[in-house]
């Protein structure tokens, strides 16, 4: 479940025979040691990289707690040194999940999270959303089992990578600094099992509208214009256009983006696409089974 970090450890360090020296200046070290870099100052040493690439050579199978501690341990043994009192600066919470369709199709259903801007990256394949604290993200982890060795499990399936990221704030965040040892613990795992969880189900999917003549007038109203929203080219093309308006005050651009935004999300005249059932589904047993 965990991946991408940086940990910071003060003190002096002399590194291993096997690191891979890549840039020597006054002061200063850097070197690589299997997919890890390592950068050393007189301020102490600075871990980064894919603990679980550094463990097993891929980071698509399921990272657990039990296997993370495995992973730091070979990389103490690689070290020659603790790293457990280290404290993780960046954390990446991740998971890759099968599913039926093709990645893309899944987080194109995505809307904007307020607050937090919205990215795309490889022609879609990539869609995420950040702000100074936290990034979250999905994309098509398929493309890399094409090439490397992968898990039996994953080979040829569409594969989904769902990822949450810390990359500020850290000790706010959690409560006070976040070290290797207190990372591998029972409650701080599933505390970043939550927020993983709970983020994906933050992000706002599109819902299929329809009418509904059995109410009354006022709802009936309500689904036919969620009807229409989706007809002028769903919630992002109206956003956009909304943001263009030079009529209209920022007051009044956000109320009308949130009227927008409840009107596409308002569970009586909008049902889920299939595809967020499906997924839905998916990430609450993945936060329920991992371990």
């Amino acid at each position: 479940m965990f991946d991408l970090s940086l940990i910071t450890l003060p003190g002096a360090f002399t590194l291993p025979t096997q690191a891979v020296i890549r840039n020597e200046t006054v002061g200063s070290l850097r070197a690589s040691l299997d997919g890890l870099t390592l950068n050393l100052t007189p301020d102490g040493l600075r871990i980064y990289g894919s603990i679980a690439k550094f463990y097993r050579g891929e980071n698509v199978g399921e990272m657990t707690r039990g296997t993370l501690r495995e992973a730091f341990d070979k990389l103490e043994a690689a070290l020659g040194f603790s790293v457990g009192s280290g404290t993780i600066r960046v954390l990446e919470v991740g998971h890759t999940l099968t599913v039926d369709y093709p990645a893309a199709w899944y987080t194109a259903l995505w809307e904007p999270v307020p607050r937090f801007r919205q990215y795309t990256e490889g022609n879609g394949l990539t869609v995420g959303f950040r702000n100074s604290r936290w990034s979250y993200q999905g994309y098509d982890k398929g493309r890399e089992t094409l090439a490397g060795d992968v898990p039996e499990l994953y080979r040829g399936r569409n594969l989904l990578r769902l990822e949450l990221k810390l990359h500020n704030a850290m000790s706010e965040v959690m409560g006070g600094p976040l070290t290797v040892e207190r990372l591998m613990t029972p409650e701080v795992y599933r505390n970043l099992l939550q927020r993983w969880k709970g983020w994906y189900f933050r992000i706002p999917k599109a819902r299929i509208p329809r009418p509904v003549f059995d109410a009354g007038v006022k709802e009936l109203v309500k689904s036919l214009a969620a009807c229409q929203v989706k007809n002028m080219g769903g919630l992002d093309t109206l956003l956009l256009d909304l943001s263009k308006r030079s009529d209209l005050s920022k007051v009044q651009k956000s109320r009308a983006r949130q009227e927008l935004r409840d009107l596409t999300q308002d569970v009586v005249f909008t049902d889920p696409d299939e595809l967020t059932t499906e997924l839905d589904r998916k990430v609450r047993t993945a936060a329920m089974h991992s371990r």
